[in-house]
C-alpha cells in the first residue's frame, strides 16, 4: 500500500511517497529546495515509517548530493546521541 505525506503550510511545498520501507518518491518544489523541506520529509520517513531504502537516478546530481549530506547528518546525530 502506498502512502503519501505532504509538506504543506497553506500551499504544498513537497511530498514523500513511501511503500513498505522504501521511499518511492521525494519531491520538493524547485523554488523551495535548500530550505530543509526534503530533509524534514526524509527524517519523518525514517523516524515514523522505518524507511531504510531509496534510490536516486545517477544523472540527478542534486539528489545525490542531497542524499549524501543527509546520510552524513544522520550519522553525526547518531554519534552525538551515543556519546551523550
Amino acid at each position: 500500500m502506498d502512502s503519501i505525506w505532504v509538506y504543506d503550510y497553506g500551499v504544498v511545498k513537497g511530498f514523500i511517497q513511501i511503500e513498505k520501507r522504501e521511499v518511492r518518491r521525494l519531491f520538493v518544489e524547485p523554488t523551495l529546495q535548500g530550505k530543509s523541506i526534503g530533509a524534514d520529509l526524509l527524517e519523518y520517513g525514517i523516524a515514523e515509517k522505518d524507511v531504510d531504502f531509496l534510490w536516486v537516478l545517477e544523472k540527478n546530481i542534486k539528489a545525490i548530493v542531497f542524499i549524501r549530506n543527509m546520510v552524513l547528518t544522520l550519522q553525526i546525530k547518531r554519534n552525538m546521541k551515543k556519546t551523550l
